[in-house]
């Protein structure tokens, strides 16, 4: 199988030893902690965290500063400031919210448009995608990971997404470079539906799988050769290793699970993964956390 990706510059691979330093940058502890309250206070008062100017644009500042390269003394004061640990439950809610509408009302819109195109100009439905907000950091995330998968040499031939959203974009993604079906799991209907109807005006319902419910309930973990859990799946910590637990029982031996998970500042946007409560059934393989805009970290795990 014969997959086209590059690893995004601005990039840090871990193999499980050493360590990386960010550069300096002038922006004190405090002038980020004020920051973020500002910026959650706005969100707080906001009726609707829909699409918007003014929604868009706070988000997207709060997006830059979390993904600032700050020393690591920098970060590890901003994240253990009492004022920073009493906004991040919320923080990430909000930002989880944020970006179920983001990619809902982007997903509806596409589909719309994608109905209007006739099968004749199915490349340029398909291109459609291209238009969404964020489509170049998925991209460039998509072929991080997919440059990862290749680097441990993972079968790609069956690949589950646990916590696809309303926009399977990273699907869609990873399926193109890869000519390969991919699963997408979620409990939420509304995300489903709507993620169904938006790969059937692409035309690609032959790549795309669906399975609305309880990611632990998916019957066919056993035949997954690699299962990736979204950065959204667990609230907290706990919540990601308790599913990683759950998951990893019901998985072939030799297969991958890749974890999207946060560092650095990053964390105030979703949750890492504290790798001390990994399930002995799991190796830690790679790790590879991205210094550019790409925000997700990935973590990489072989089913023992």
């Amino acid at each position: 199988m014969t997959c086209t990706t590059s690893i995004p510059a601005g990039t840090i691979i871990k193999h499980h030893h050493g360590s990386s330093s960010s550069s300096p940058a002038s922006v004190t502890t405090l002038q980020i902690v004020k920051r973020l309250q500002q910026i959650h206070s706005f969100l707080v008062s906001m009726p609707s965290l829909k699409p918007g100017d003014a929604v868009n644009r706070t988000f997207s500042e709060l997006v830059a500063l979390c993904i600032g390269v700050y020393p690591t003394s920098t970060v590890r004061s901003v994240v253990n400031h009492p004022l920073t640990q009493s906004l991040l439950p919320s923080l990430r809610t909000l930002a989880s919210k944020g970006e179920y509408l983001l990619e809902k009302t982007w997903a509806e819109a596409l589909t719309q448009e994608a109905l209007k195109q006739t099968k004749q100009a199915r490349n340029a439905a398909t291109g459609l995608l291209q238009e969404f907000v964020y489509y170049d950091n998925y991209e460039q995330l998509v072929k991080m990971e997919l440059h990862c998968l290749l680097g441990v040499d993972a079968r790609l031939d069956r690949v589950v997404f646990v916590g696809s959203g309303p926009l399977p974009l990273s699907s869609i993604l990873m399926a193109s470079h890869c000519q390969l079906p991919v699963t997408n799991i979620d409990y939420c209907e509304d995300a489903i539906r709507i993620s169904t109807d938006l790969v059937h005006s692409l035309h690609l319902q032959d790549k795309m799988h669906f399975f609305c419910g309880d990611a632990t309930e998916y019957p066919f973990y056993q035949d997954a050769d690699v299962v990736i859990l979204g950065a959204l799946v667990g609230a907290d910590g706990d919540a990601k290793i308790s599913f990683l637990d759950r998951i990893a029982e019901k998985m072939k031996s030799g297969a991958i699970l890749l974890v999207r998970s946060a560092h650095a500042l990053r964390t105030v946007l979703y949750p890492p993964l504290d790798e001390e409560g990994i399930p002995s059934t799991l190796a830690p393989v790679l790790e590879m956390h991205p210094q550019n805009e790409v925000v997700n970290s990935v973590i990489l795990f072989k089913r023992k």
